[in-house]
């Protein structure tokens, strides 16, 4: 048996979805939606899940969004037959003892005692997995508070863009002590007015807060390229003084050296300019490596005259195709001179020039070029 039960009565300040983000960080404040620059995301999302609460496909805009409905589809019907004495009820309101919110997809089998809470997401950011997601634990609770019939939530999320595999896990009556005092503790830190954020990188990214966040100023700790699973160590980052706006182009500069650390153990060097072309800002924070321009020989008759007593005076007739540091490593030999002085003694001397210093920022990885290209389309 069908039924369809919709109830929009607007969200609760304590909404299940918004608990899950204030555990993150209890001074999370959501940025206001821009009317002129539409999130894309988000607007698929709510064509996806339209088209899964009414079965209308017609409003999805490409392949994808209709692929990852489909697959929707797929699931529900396969949860139908697999709890066939169920009723079905989309978007089932559900209220609790802290709170109310609409889940996506649910089946209420009454004499099995048994009900499946399914949470669509379509971000491709992965959210918290389902056997410790406080949204999809506050719907269990609102479901076992409601129906006491009920005693086991299968509670569901299903996010195509992370895995093809809906994720399960059982919630049961005995647990609803644990997910009180989980609740509970979060609102209470929401209302704390001493309260004291919490830097997460899945919150700060949609919060409004980060220009007059200390704590996030300071240790850096959200990545704003988590859509390429990049996960910034604390300690990256020192930006008292950086406006937030700032921040998201640095970022990539981090999350550039992140990156090339997982692709490999053959050491690499990545020129800071290169990171500076990328992002249109200096990367705080880092320790930089620099090295001294290379040496040319630009006068080949001082270059002889300096190589006597020398070995390598036969071979310097062409000086330009010689490297000049092996001249001074020569030189060094047949008299000890230390390299430095030997190479300013040529430099001043006319017979050498050295290029600009070149600044270096350690990374390891075989794929920069690789990985410079993606962050220039990024940006």
């Amino acid at each position: 048996m069908k039924e369809e039960a919709k109830v929009n009565d607007g969200h609760h300040a304590y909404s299940p979805s918004k608990l899950e983000i204030f555990e993150r960080c209890p001074c999370f404040e959501q940025d206001p939606d821009d009317p002129n620059k539409p999130n894309e995301a988000a607007e698929a999302g709510t064509r996806q899940h339209l088209a899964l609460e009414t079965g209308d496909l017609t409003k999805l805009q490409d392949k994808w969004e209709r692929d990852h409905v489909l697959e929707g589809q797929m699931i529900e019907q396969a949860l139908e037959q697999e709890f066939p004495n169920a009723k079905v009820v989309k978007e089932l309101h559900v209220v609790g003892p802290f709170n109310h919110g609409s889940s996506d997809f649910n089946l209420l089998d009454f004499d099995a005692g048994i009900a499946v809470v399914l949470d669509w997401k379509f971000g491709a950011v992965e959210v918290t997995y389902v056997d410790r997601n406080l949204q999809l634990w506050n719907y269990a609770l609102n479901v076992l508070s409601m129906y006491p019939e009920i005693n086991t939530v299968i509670a569901m999320i299903f996010q195509p863009k992370v895995d093809s595999v809906p994720q399960r896990t059982e919630i049961t009556r005995d647990m609803i002590p644990e997910i009180i005092t989980r609740i509970e503790k979060v609102i209470t830190n929401r209302e704390d007015p001493n309260r004291k954020a919490t830097p997460d990188g899945k919150a700060c990214g949609y919060c409004n807060q980060k220009a007059k966040c200390e704590p996030w100023q300071k240790t850096g700790a959200i990545a704003l390229n988590e859509e390429y699973g990049f996960t910034l160590p604390l300690n990256y980052l020192t930006c008292i003084d950086v406006p937030a706006d700032q921040l998201a182009a640095r970022y990539q500069a981090y999350a550039f050296l992140e990156e090339m650390g997982k692709l490999g153990k053959k050491g690499v060097t990545t020129r800071r300019e290169d990171i500076f072309a990328i992002t249109g800002e200096e990367a705080p924070g880092l320790t930089y490596v620099s090295r001294k321009g290379n040496l040319s020989c630009v006068n080949p008759v001082e270059a002889l005259e300096a190589a006597k007593g020398v070995k390598m005076a036969t071979i310097l007739k062409d000086c330009v195709t010689v490297k000049a540091s092996k001249l001074v490593k020569a030189m060094n030999e047949a008299n000890g001179m230390p390299a430095e002085d030997i190479a300013n003694e040529l430099i001043e001397r006319g017979v050498f020039k050295r290029g600009d210093d070149i600044h270096y920022v350690m990374a390891r990885g075989k794929k920069k070029d690789a990985a410079i290209q993606q962050l220039k389309e990024a940006n």
